[in-house]
């Protein structure tokens, strides 16, 4: 295993490659078939290009995971929340998803949820109080403010 500073350049043409490359700053090194690379990185664009993720806060690992699977699991779900004669229990309608941050806005609620699934947006979605749901797509920046703060 080999530590690059960010202010060194790595040619990956000079010597054996090693197994594990580990890069902090904002070049990531281009290594060689067969070497993994891990870079530290506080910029949200380099990292939502790596296969693999993961969310450090006060230095502690808080979530790893595969970028895709990341992406495909949070989501942004926005919707009006009407009160009805039959519905007067609020709260819990993004239990089925693990709301990671909620916040209730003039128009409605703007939640940001970590275990999305289709299925449970379409019963979500047929729940009588709630309205104009929509499902957006965020980015790895959005998802670590949500699960960092």
């Amino acid at each position: 295993m080999r530590y690059i500073p960010a202010d060194e350049a790595h040619d990956p043409g000079s010597g054996p490659p090693p197994e594990l490359v580990l890069r902090d700053g904002a070049n990531p090194p281009r290594l060689p078939a067969g070497v993994t690379g891990v870079l530290f990185t506080s910029d949200p664009l380099l990292a939502a290009a790596a296969d693999r993720v993961a969310f450090l806060k006060g230095g502690r690992l808080v979530r790893e995971e595969d970028a895709n699977s990341l992406a495909a699991r949070f989501r942004r779900i926005r919707y009006v929340n009407e009160m009805t004669e039959s519905r007067t229990e609020y709260g819990n309608e993004l239990d089925a998803f693990d709301a990671v941050r909620v916040k209730v806005r003039g128009w409605g609620i703007d939640a940001v949820v970590s275990n999305f699934d289709a299925a449970a947006f379409d019963r979500f979605r047929a729940i009588e109080s709630v309205k104009d749901a929509v499902a957006l797509s965020i980015t790895i920046e959005e998802i670590f403010e949500a699960v960092v703060g």
